[in-house]
């Protein structure tokens, strides 16, 4: 089963420390701190972010961050009644 993990909370909360020693921990890859597409902007950064679920498709990945509610509330418009891709 694929390991899909949402970190959100405050700045400066730890996200970004958890984030990667949870992806250390079981191998995981894919880490996209969302703080790294702030100079795109809130709203394109979380477009961006929802993106980036899709690209990962139902392989493990971690995606932290101020902007990851709003990623994955974007993500769940742009795919009503989807769920999250299943693991391989």
């Amino acid at each position: 089963m694929a390991k899909r993990i949402f970190i959100i909370g405050g700045p400066n909360t730890g996200k970004s420390s958890l984030a990667q020693e949870f992806a250390a921990r079981h191998g995981i890859k894919d880490v996209l701190n969302t703080d790294a597409l702030i100079g795109l902007g809130w709203s394109e950064a979380s477009a961006e972010a929802a993106k980036f679920i899709d690209e990962k498709g139902g392989g493990d990945f971690v995606l932290e961050g101020c902007a990851t509610a709003r990623a994955l509330r974007k993500w769940m418009t742009n795919n009503p009644g989807k769920p999250l891709p299943e693991g391989s």
